[in-house]
């Protein structure tokens, strides 16, 4: 029953960050329906916060090391060998960036 217990976790994962998205003002759903598609880009999505998608992890300890980077700083740059950086902030800072964006995207097509 591990199988039920993780789409259950993750399920549960997606629905937090998708009210928290909400608490900022942002149009947020969970993606669930597309997690069949052929198209790897839409079956990899499991939220979409305004028109952008993105995935939800959650792991009991996994990310220990992550949260170790950004306990005293506003954020982690992380990169892999030959990969791209990636940034880690703390979600609600993140959702502020997407709000003032939605926000500007919005005033310029008034």
């Amino acid at each position: 029953m591990a199988g039920a217990h993780s789409r259950r976790k993750g399920a549960g994962g997606e629905r937090e960050i998708v009210q928290l998205a909400k608490s900022f003002g942002l149009r947020a759903t969970r993606t669930w329906e597309t997690a069949q598609s052929r198209d790897k880009a839409v079956a990899a999505c499991d939220v979409r916060i305004g028109e952008r998608s993105f995935q939800v992890k959650r792991r009991g300890g996994g990310y220990a090391a992550l949260y170790g980077a950004v306990a005293e700083v506003s954020g982690a740059f992380i990169r892999s060998d030959n990969r791209d950086w990636l940034a880690v902030v703390p979600a609600e800072f993140f959702l502020r960036l997407l709000e003032y964006f939605d926000r500007e995207e919005t005033s310029a097509k008034s």
